[in-house]
């Protein structure tokens, strides 16, 4: 039932990553502008947990990492203290992550939102 899950939500993803053109100036670092996303249906909207904006991991101690999860709460990874990350969806007090990687994002998992300065 997860798997259905995650892969109506990753599908959900793409088709929205597809619907869209982003807008950028020429002296930024071609990185998605959140606030300048122009959709081509204007029927289209977003489900109420979907918020789509870039993030930093901010811890107390800024020498330690934090937790990466799966859905189900395993530990897949960590995320050092200043990390630039985007968020594409909160469930509750967690926030799904992806890092990018050149033009790329690639979805790492779950963490606490309340570490997440947006």
């Amino acid at each position: 039932m997860k798997k259905i899950q995650f892969c109506s939500l990753f599908l959900m993803t793409v088709l929205f990553f597809t619907s869209f053109t982003v807008s950028t100036s020429a002296n930024e670092t071609n990185q998605p502008n959140v606030s300048e996303v122009e959709f081509l249906n204007s029927d289209f909207t977003l489900p109420p947990n979907v918020r789509l904006e870039w993030c930093r991991v901010s811890l107390s101690n800024p020498r330690s990492s934090l937790n990466v999860r799966t859905y189900n709460g395993r530990i897949v990874g960590k995320v050092k203290h200043g990390t630039r990350v985007f968020v594409s969806e909160y469930e509750d007090d967690w926030a799904r992550i992806s890092i990018q990687q050149g033009r790329r994002l690639v979805s790492v998992g779950w963490v606490s939102s309340e570490y997440l300065i947006c």
